[in-house]
């Protein structure tokens, strides 16, 4: 026998295996319709078992959408994984920063100050925190806080203009700041 014969010879014997399960109380078109609100998928409705939460799936669902720059879905499964460890810091820091992507700009400086009441060197979370004061002129506050910023890597360039710009909206100018 050739190979496109016995090709075809599967693939009928599968079709007609398919047709004899469904007039024998396999799922039809009409039960397909009553049991998924007559949204079909081929010829089978979709399995209605329940999705359950695992931290581990989290995490992998989160990186992913967060790899795919889908910063919303992915505070979602990091808030999931917060839910079940709240005290864990690092997770912590990454729905913060996810947050801050994603334009939830209070949960993100809600999580900043639970941080930064834990440990008072939260670099990202200090920022968050000067920045939500210099939003709300509260100068004072955001000088403390930009001031105890450490001043390594990036930091040592942004805490420099950040100076600045509150000494501008104080009414100062100072060359040498910057």
């Amino acid at each position: 026998m050739t190979r496109p014969v016995r090709s075809f010879l599967l693939l009928t014997s599968a079709i007609a295996l398919i047709a004899c399960a469904d007039k024998e109380g396999g799922t039809t078109n009409e039960d397909s319709s009553q049991n998924n609100g007559g949204q079909i998928i081929g010829f089978y409705a979709p399995s209605q078992q329940p999705v359950i939460k695992t931290i581990s799936g989290s995490y992998l669902a989160g990186q992913f959408a967060q790899g795919q720059h889908d910063w919303g879905k992915a505070t979602d499964f990091f808030e999931d994984i917060l839910n079940k460890d709240p005290e864990n810091a690092d997770i912590q820091r990454r729905v913060m920063a996810l947050s801050m992507g994603s334009g939830n700009y209070d949960r993100a400086i809600d999580i900043a100050e639970k941080l930064v009441k834990k440990n008072k060197e939260e670099s990202l979370a200090l920022l968050i925190l000067a920045l939500n004061d210099f939003k709300t002129a509260n100068y004072k506050e955001a000088r403390t806080r930009i001031s105890s910023i450490k001043t390594d890597g990036l930091s040592a360039a942004i805490t420099p203009l950040l100076m600045a710009w509150i000494e501008g909206a104080e009414g100062k100018f100072n060359p040498d700041t910057l």
